[in-house]
């Protein structure tokens, strides 16, 4: 009977913990501005003198997500009227739901300045580790999180193509074939050990 237990003890550790990329759905963008077009299905924004640009997304998985080893958020921006000089903003990883007391996480600052002007700016940051477990708790919460675009001075520039990569563990939910596949085994290992 040792050999079936450390058996099915082996098929349960394997099927608990699942290490992969964490699937992220975009949902919307929230601003007081107009969007301005579209990107592959993405909103250009405007982000003109108070206005903000909160990024919506979901975790479908957010039930059965225990841990987190990194996030990684990435935006474009484009300079709307290079002549009135430099844009200056922050990216942000808002922390809404963790506690009051916990600030959200300022990824990034930046300038556009006139040499930006007709290309993307790309800024592209990871979480540091320190505020993952804050992070995770955002996430588990409710399985919504946003990022946000904040305007640091009185100006003006488009915002598109915002992205979140997620990698972390999910505790796996063997799907019913696959459960029934393991039974026949332990069955079949029954049946022969008893007969030996």
């Amino acid at each position: 009977m040792k050999t079936l237990s450390l058996g099915a003890w082996a098929l349960l550790v394997a099927a608990t913990l699942s290490a992969a990329p964490i699937t992220v759905n975009y949902e919307r963008s929230i601003t007081d501005s107009t969007p301005v077009g579209g990107d592959a299905g993405l909103p250009v924004l405007l982000c003109s003198c108070d206005n903000n640009v909160r990024f919506r997304y979901f975790v479908p998985d957010y039930a059965s997500l225990i841990s987190v080893n990194s996030i990684t958020v990435s935006v474009d921006l484009y300079d709307e009227e290079p002549s009135d000089g430099n844009e200056q903003g922050e990216l942000v990883f808002v922390l809404n739901g963790v506690s009051p007391s916990v600030p959200n996480v300022t990824l990034a600052t930046f300038n556009l300045d006139i040499g930006q002007a007709g290309s993307p700016y790309n800024l592209t940051f990871s979480l540091p580790g320190a505020d993952l477990a804050n992070a995770l708790a955002e996430i588990q919460g409710d399985g919504v999180f946003f990022f946000r675009v904040n305007m640091r001075r009185n100006t003006d520039f488009y915002v598109t193509n915002p992205q979140v990569t997620i990698d972390g563990e999910l505790t796996a939910v063997p799907e019913p074939a696959s459960m029934a596949l393991i039974g026949a085994c332990l069955a079949a290992l029954v049946t022969v050990r008893r007969r030996r």
